[in-house]
């Protein structure tokens, strides 16, 4: 269900990142799960043999690169995370239904729920838990992929940004167009 891969990063001497100069290689170790499709990140300073003695990975950096390449549709979700909030991962906004919308994508925490749901996101999380989750950037473009590669329809959730402030229509995965 989970898949682990490293990737190692060195910081030369003319970096200009200097807030980790004292370190200058970091090991992020990156876990991709499967099931839902969402990739998280945790970042270690521990030495790159110990934290790949632990890992259980046979990807080549090639492999890894192309996997993770953005395709038409992180091109256009990252696009409509500016429409709907300039980008900005924790806003709250009292939409024109007196529902708050929350997240670079605004989703309101019903449609939120309901989704994570319908594809097994997050199973056994606490509603705490989601309150926080629903202001991961990453996440909601994860389940806004999810939601439109399910039904392509979906891209209405988000009528506005779409129609009204001209973003255009999602591309459409070649998965649906031989579909329909």
């Amino acid at each position: 269900m989970y898949d682990e891969f490293f990737v190692s990063l060195d910081f030369g001497s003319n970096s200009p990142l200097t807030a980790i100069q004292q370190s200058k290689s970091m090991n992020i170790l990156l876990i991709k799960n499967l099931a839902a499709g969402a990739i998280m990140a945790s970042v270690a300073n521990t030495s790159p043999v110990a934290m790949l003695s632990s890992a259980v990975s046979d990807r080549s950096s090639a492999q890894v690169s192309a996997q993770n390449a953005p395709d038409a549709m992180d091109s256009w979700l990252q696009k409509l995370a500016h429409k709907e909030s300039e980008g900005r991962e924790h806003i709250k906004i009292l939409d024109h239904n007196n529902q708050y919308s929350y997240g670079c994508l605004q989703f309101q925490m019903a449609t939120f729920r309901s989704y994570i749901r319908k594809y097994d996101l997050l199973e056994n999380t606490e509603d705490a838990e989601l309150e926080n989750m629903i202001y991961d950037c990453d996440f909601q473009k994860v389940l806004a992929r999810k939601m439109i590669e399910d039904d392509y329809s979906n891209w209405r959730n988000w009528y506005t940004s779409v129609s009204v402030r001209n973003l255009g229509l999602p591309p459409r995965i070649s998965a649906q167009l031989a579909e329909k």
